[in-house]
């Protein structure tokens, strides 16, 4: 079950790896034409900075997802590794779960404002207000996915790493 379940992931992985590098050459060129029109051109786009503001938020949500199914969200390493072997495992499922919940609620969350923004317009380019709301439905969405798996993972073989970190061998200082 597991198995299927990352191979899955390392695709839908692919997939927003894919849209986080396009995102972030948009960015990229959005950026330089600004700064060539203000201080080359000496005039001023009026949508760069909307665009910019809705396409940072994509890419920091998006980018976020790697972080959770890699497994690497902050904690506090030191605390965790003071406690017995098995209270650790029952932390770790348990932060899982939390994860697992919070997700699911931010893309509720999400999701509510895309209508609650109705057909409202952003000044500059017209864009519908649901598309910066998206962002929070589809990220947490997918980082929901990655946290079952890791969940799962935690539940039914904790020593299995995981689905984007295949396990290594430990690096021996020469």
């Amino acid at each position: 079950m597991l198995n299927a379940f990352d191979t899955a992931i390392r695709l839908i992985s692919k997939v927003v790896l894919g849209v986080i590098m396009v995102i972030g050459t948009a960015m990229l060129i959005v950026c330089l034409a600004h700064i060539f029109w203000r201080y080359v051109l000496n005039d001023s786009l009026t949508w760069s900075e909307e665009v910019m503001k809705i396409m940072i938020v994509w890419f920091c949500l998006l980018s976020a997802t790697f972080i959770s199914c890699r497994r690497e969200h902050v904690s506090i390493v030191i605390f965790k590794q003071m406690l017995p072997g098995i209270v650790e495992r029952k932390l770790d499922i348990f932060v899982g779960f939390v994860m697992f919940a919070c997700a699911l609620i931010m893309a509720w969350i999400g999701w509510r404002l895309m209508f609650w923004a109705g057909n409202r317009r952003t000044p500059a380019t017209g864009f519908p207000v649901a598309y910066q709301y998206a962002s929070l439905t589809v990220a947490f969405g997918i980082m929901a996915i990655y946290e079952l798996r890791n969940f799962l993972a935690l539940w039914l073989d904790p020593r299995r790493p995981p689905a984007l970190r295949e396990a290594s061998p430990p690096v021996e200082n020469q």
